[in-house]
């Protein structure tokens, strides 16, 4: 099998099809997913069995999760294919669209002693588009929110690694169906201050690479 592909990823599952011109018709094929960083597989690893059309529907996935998964041919139970080359995959992340935005804590001091990581891998488009006010692409944005405790708050990102160093954020009021921008960031200016916040009203923070593909970054 070659041309393994995922796509629809999900909080636990993708679907993974592939191509096979094997001549001697498999009647069914193996899929083995290991967490990435694992060893290539040996033949003595088996998978899970899949019949149906050169595709299969992966499940029982962690969120935000990095895997590879391999595919080889069974042409009858003493003949298989050697594993396919693995394709890398991420599971969608929890805090992909607005609604599930994660809870920032807001710091009460100017220290920022208090962190929350945030993961781009596995991030997908939000349906609301990007304000051309913005620069960017938010082809991989993730969502937070915080609630003021003042009317001026700093926004601040730390210790950016893998993918695309720099990213962008936008801050919006209101709620998840009706979202007002307040403002972006500087393009790859990794701190911002939200200025005439009210004290108790929820806002939401929109985290994205500058990059027009999609970064696996973490922060």
């Amino acid at each position: 099998p070659t041309s393994l592909t995922v796509s629809n990823p999900t909080l636990s599952s993708v679907n993974l099809s592939w191509t096979d011109t094997n001549a001697s018709n498999p009647s069914s094929w193996e899929v083995l997913v290991l967490p990435c960083g694992s060893a290539q597989p040996n033949e003595n690893l088996t998978g899970v069995s899949a019949t149906s059309n050169n595709s299969f529907l992966i499940t029982g996935l962690q969120p935000s999760t990095c895997y590879i998964a391999y595919v080889r041919a069974v042409c009858s139970s003493t003949n298989k294919s050697f594993w396919s080359l693995g394709t890398t995959f991420y599971t969608s992340i929890t805090n992909d669209n607005c609604e599930n935005a994660i809870l920032l804590p807001v710091n009460n001091t100017s220290s920022c002693s208090i962190v929350t990581p945030v993961l781009l891998a596995g991030a997908t488009p939000s349906a609301l588009p990007l304000s051309t006010t913005c620069q960017g692409v938010a082809n991989d944005d993730v969502w937070f929110s915080f609630v003021a405790t003042n009317a001026t708050l700093a926004i601040s990102f730390q210790s950016t690694i893998g993918g695309a160093t720099s990213i962008n954020h936008a801050v919006y009021s209101g709620d998840c169906n009706n979202l007002s921008l307040l403002y972006c960031n500087t393009a790859n200016q990794v701190w911002s201050t939200a200025t005439n916040l009210i004290v108790g009203n929820t806002y939401y923070i929109r985290v994205y690479s500058t990059l027009n593909t999609p970064q696996n970054a973490t922060f």
